[in-house]
Parts: structure tokens; C-alpha cells; sequence
């Protein structure tokens, strides 16, 4: 079974996206761990995605450290 995706559901998934997207923010802003929400977001993408993005994760460990 596959769920076709028309317009007012790709909205609904927009608008659940955003506010999980968020509340992430919120909570990193909260913890005081950075400058801005967006200083971690290349390495947690980085490490979810794995080898494919290796090479840029690497140059952040690199110029984080």
C-alpha cells in the first residue's frame, strides 16, 4: 500500500516537520549549547547520514576542535 502524496498532505507534513524542527531549536537554545541552534546541524546530519558525507564531517570535527 502506498500513500499518494497530495497537496494537503505534503502541507500537514510541512507544518509537523517545522514544529518538531522547533521544538529542537528551542531546546538547544534553552541548554546553552552554542552560539546559535544551526552550530550543530552539518555534524548531526553529518552522523546520520554516514560515509557519504564522511569528508565534510571530518573538516568540521577539524575546525571545531
Amino acid at each position: 500500500m502506498q500513500i499518494q502524496m497530495n497537496l494537503p498532505l505534503r502541507i500537514l507534513a510541512l507544518l509537523l516537520a517545522q514544529l518538531m524542527a522547533s521544538m529542537g531549536v528551542a531546546l538547544y537554545m534553552v541548554a546553552d549549547m552554542g552560539i546559535a541552534p544551526y552550530d550543530s546541524v552539518a555534524i548531526i546530519n553529518a552522523c546520520f547520514n554516514g560515509p557519504l558525507i564522511q569528508f565534510f564531517k571530518t573538516k568540521l570535527e577539524r575546525f571545531y576542535k
